[in-house]
């Protein structure tokens, strides 16, 4: 394609779940009316199948986080994406922490102001009918969140702990630690290597890099009193760095009940099953220092947890299903505590710390926590099976992580620990998110529809599964006494079909929120290509506010944003070099896009005598609330106001108005032959040119009124534009020109003879001279006026470079192009994609 303009003027500017098939080697307790352990994954996604035979029929495993039914992203109004953690009464809660995935068994360490909390990835799996099986807790990955809040939450991803230390098989409820070593802190995350050992990594950072000290687990069935026959379940570590730097780990777990035991000794190990240990670390943290010693809390289950409070060593645990542990407990699978002075030994049995959560939610699980100090207050982290039932209304044991504050009270030296599980959770920030440092994209307190997945280019997690309608909200955003006048996103599009809206104080005006900006989406090159956006404000936004954004479109991710106090902080966008070309599919409809609606019009003509139709297409959602920029687009010498539907306007336009790349605009279709019989013709006689010229009358005198008072309009030069193909194109020159004060746009796409004087079959004086056809000096150079042409055109040949010529020996600014095409709409189309992308 050749572009060519005048030397005077370059430019006028105007979370896929993974499907387990190995068999798990967790242990199992025949009295459990729930399951019994950790796994790991992300929300389900249907990227990948279980795998048929011939004779089954392998259905699509739901994905909970895709729309039933896509909405068009330029509705006005949107349907917000129901949020996982939305109640029966439409209050959306702080429990669970996180919905873009399962985790569960949690451990927490608190560093530089945040609380890191890791857990068992749960790895959900299917059947062949497309439903979720029982988890088989078969993972050796630890998923790892993180807030400064304990409100809103960012994710990081997962651990590999398989990748770390290739002798794992499994990584279940880790326990995490930091300890001051030579100098520098390092953290040490224990694991649960299935049911048989347990293993370490060690990081500089709680977010790594791990790696694994040994070749093989810190604790195994080898270690003294550590056999199957002494600790049935290996497993659930918990670490604790003593006030000296001292530190020991928790484990074990199991009753060792047997189907073959008699009552009487199914009781006994039920009450004492012997199956807990302690053992004091190496200095290392990765090496024992001595042989780990039996502790026995009573109706052990599971899930070891070691805390110091008020100088205290309290280990708290699961207990387990039996009917008389439930009744002492007041249920099955209850969170028990025991206290001692010492370490490792001496502990006194308490009472229930935390009942079982099911209590509250319904669903009834194993039971497993984190007691953890954050910012002078004790909290309990554990999970439930809440979400799972939420997305597919089953509970196959597929867990999610809640958290609530812990009652710590001492009368007379005696520590009564309690806490009750809760939809509200945390409901009141313990810090607060600066608006202007830029916070990481996974970073939300509530969401509709989203998930997390790892970016290859970044190598950190991104907002993912984004579709029209879903959201997300981030609690209490401090924006200062200063206020925010502008937004940064960085995020990865590969179409600029879209957008981000944001709110503060409610996701929509209907939730009571307040629309404060709108990000326009841009294709940044791929969904992994990660560019900075920006938008400004429509108003200035100051204090404390909930924030949301919402969004539009599919398919991109979120990598970063931040508010900007001045909008002038936004940086100039670069000057691209000017280009012509046209994407594939420009004049095509694209699924879920709203298009503007052709009507078609009657209106009196005092200049013809005549009632004359008119083709008019209204902007998607038009309103008469909204006031709108006018193009007048005219046909050729055979046809009617039917014409330019051969030319997808609607598709054309409608398309650049989604990425943005052009305003919302009414186009007004006539009929140019102005005449009382205006029927199509292509008589090619000095008659038939006179009444195309004398549209100009027409439009002026009868057509611009009818669609001034009939249709919400801008007016003035700056919002009204006139182009035309062939004939049209023609009209469009000698109105445009002859009429500058009304029209700040001109397009003529291949205009036909007759601008200027020429002669062939029949000769014409020309609607100008060649001293003529210029514009006035008033409007050169505030006027967008475009040529196309096609360089395989055998009707009008190079006229439209003819043009070109006088206008630029005459020194009007103006821009001219050619593209391959003949005379037809393939650059008809073209020339309308170009003109109108760069008009109002």
């Amino acid at each position: 394609m050749t572009v060519k303009k005048n030397d005077k003027k370059k430019v006028h500017k105007s979370a896929a779940p993974k499907i387990s098939t190995k068999p798990s080697g967790k242990p199992k307790q025949s009295n459990t009316p729930g399951t019994t352990k950790p796994s790991a994954s992300p929300g389900p996604t249907n990227s990948e199948k279980p795998t048929a035979t011939p004779t089954q029929t392998v259905v699509e495993p739901p994905n909970p986080y895709a729309p039933e039914k896509e909405q068009n992203v330029n509705e006005t109004t949107l349907n917000l994406t129901k949020s996982f953690n939305e109640t029966s009464d439409g209050k959306i809660t702080n429990n669970p922490l996180f919905t873009q995935s399962f985790m569960a068994d949690p451990t927490a360490v608190e560093y530089d102001g945040r609380l890191y909390i890791y857990g068992t990835h749960d790895i959900i799996s299917f059947s062949d009918k497309g439903l979720p099986v029982k988890n088989v807790f078969d993972t050796d990955e630890i998923h790892v969140i993180s807030s400064a809040d304990l409100v809103n939450w960012t994710d990081h991803g997962t651990i590999d702990v398989g990748e770390a230390a290739p002798w794992a098989q499994h990584s279940w409820a880790p326990s995490i630690t930091k300890k001051e070593v030579d100098g520098k802190t390092k953290f040490y995350l224990y694991f649960a290597n299935g049911g048989n050992g347990i293993g370490v990594i060690e990081g500089d950072s709680p977010l790594g890099p791990w790696k694994a000290p040994s070749d093989k687990p810190l604790i195994s069935r080898d270690t003294p009193t550590c056999s199957a026959q002494e600790v049935p379940w290996l497993f659930d570590p918990a670490v604790l760095v003593d006030d000296d730097g001292s530190a020991y780990l928790y484990f074990g777990g199991g009753t060792g009940v047997q189907d073959s035991d008699s009552a009487e000794e199914a009781a006994k190990k039920n009450k004492d099953p012997k199956s807990a240990r302690v053992v004091k670390l190496g200095a290392d943290m990765v090496s024992l220092d001595g042989s780990p010693v039996e502790i026995n809390p009573q109706y052990l289950f599971e899930d070891s947890e070691i805390n110091k409070i008020n100088g205290k060593y309290v280990y708290s645990y699961c207990t387990n299903w039996s009917e008389e542990g439930s009744k002492i407990f007041g249920t099955g699978g209850a969170i028990s505590y025991m206290v001692s002075d010492n370490p490792m030994s001496g502990f006194t049995q308490k009472g229930t710390l935390f009942a079982n959560p099911g209590k509250v939610f319904g669903n009834y699980a194993n039971n497993h926590h984190k007691i953890i100090e954050f910012k002078g207050e004790h909290y309990i982290i554990y999970h439930t099976t809440i979400l799972e039932k939420a997305m597919f209304r089953t509970n196959r044991g597929y867990r999610t992580l809640h958290m609530d504050k812990l009652n710590v009270q001492e009368t007379n030296g005696e520590l009564t620990i309690t806490a009750e599980p809760t939809y509200e959770g945390v409901e009141e920030s313990v810090g607060m998110i600066d608006a202007y440092e830029e916070i990481d994209g996974t970073t939300m307190a509530w969401n509709g529809g989203l998930q997390s997945v790892k970016s290859k280019s970044l190598g950190k997690t991104v907002v993912d599964s984004i579709n029209t309608g879903d959201w997300m909200g981030i609690r209490q955003l401090n924006y200062g006494l200063d206020g925010a006048e502008a937004l940064a996103m960085s995020l990865a599009s590969d179409t600029a079909i879209g957008m981000i809206e944001v709110y503060v104080d409610g996701p929509s005006a209907a939730k009571g929120g307040k629309k404060i900006g709108e990000l326009q989406l841009v294709n940044t090159g791929g969904t992994d290509v990660y560019k900075k956006i920006y938008c400004e404000l429509t108003e200035k936004v100051s204090g404390k506010h909930d924030t949301y954004f919402v969004f539009r479109g599919k398919g991109y991710h979120i990598s970063s944003w931040n508010f900007m106090q001045d909008k002038t902080q936004i940086p100039k966008p670069e000057t691209p070099e000017e280009t012509y070309e046209v994407p594939k599919g420009f004049d095509r409809k694209i699924d879920n896009v709203k298009y503007g609606e052709m009507t078609t019009a009657t209106y009196s003509s005092t200049t013809t005598g005549a009632d004359r139709k008119v083709n008019i297409l209204l902007p998607a959602n038009y309103t008469t609330q909204k006031k709108y920029p006018v193009l007048y687009l005219l046909h050729g010498i055979g046809g009617d106001e039917n014409e330019w539907k051969g030319g997808n306007p609607a598709y054309v336009i409608g398309n650049l108005v989604v990425q943005g790349m052009a305003k919302e605009m009414i186009v007004v279709m006539p009929n140019v032959r102005a005449r009382k019989n205006d029927s199509g013709s292509s008589d090619l006689s000095l008659e038939h040119f006179a009444a195309f010229d004398n549209f100009i009358n027409d439009l002026r005198d009868d057509l611009m009124p009818f669609i001034k008072k009939n249709y919400s309009i801008l007016e003035g030069r700056e919002n009204t534009a006139i182009a035309g193909l062939s004939m049209g194109g023609r009209e469009s020159l000698y109105i445009g020109v002859t009429m500058a004060d009304t029209f700040g746009y001109i397009g003529a796409f291949s205009p036909a003879v007759g601008v200027l004087p020429y002669s062939s079959n029949v000769t014409e004086s020309g609607l100008f001279t060649e001293e003529t056809f210029k514009l006035a000096p008033q409007y050169n150079g505030k006027t967008f006026l475009m040529i196309c042409n096609g360089t395989q055109d055998t009707i009008v040949y190079d006229t439209p470079e003819q043009y070109h010529k006088v206008l630029e020996k005459n020194g009007t600014v103006h821009t001219y192009y050619e593209t391959k095409g003949g005379h037809d709409f393939v650059v008809w189309k073209h020339g309308l994609y170009n003109f109108t992308r760069r008009i109002f």
